[in-house]
């Protein structure tokens, strides 16, 4: 394929992944563990490698490790961190792409990497 071919096909990729997204309509989210496990709820916060969840109907959260989920879920928890993100703010970029970098999320650690060092170049790693 030609360079141009190569980066619409990779448009086509990245659009098919979205659309293969659960809706987020009121942030309420389902996410999937390897052993097929699921859970719907909202994500209240992401430290450590864990996403605590507040469970649909539930008064109940729950505490999931990042490393257990389907790499869909771990795109979804990248998503609603992106979203969170403040604008501007270099140090909230860099931890996401670190984040990314854990997870194996390559192509977003590195655009994270990168806006993190544009915003703040002391921050270049």
């Amino acid at each position: 394929m030609t360079g141009w071919t190569n980066q619409v096909a990779a448009l086509f990729v990245a659009c098919a992944a979205c659309l293969a997204l659960p809706a987020l309509a009121d942030d309420s989210i389902e996410l999937r563990l390897k052993s097929g496990e699921s859970f719907r709820g909202k994500i209240v916060s992401v430290q450590g490698g864990h996403v605590e969840m507040a469970l649909e109907g539930q008064g109940a959260a729950i505490s999931l490790s990042v490393g257990d989920l389907e790499p869909l879920s771990v795109q979804i928890v990248f998503e609603h961190l992106r979203k969170n993100i403040r604008p501007g703010n270099a140090g909230d970029r860099l931890a996401l792409a670190r984040f990314c970098l854990e997870f194996k999320l390559w192509l977003e650690a590195q655009a994270q990497f990168r806006a993190s060092a544009e915003l703040d170049p002391a921050l270049a790693e």
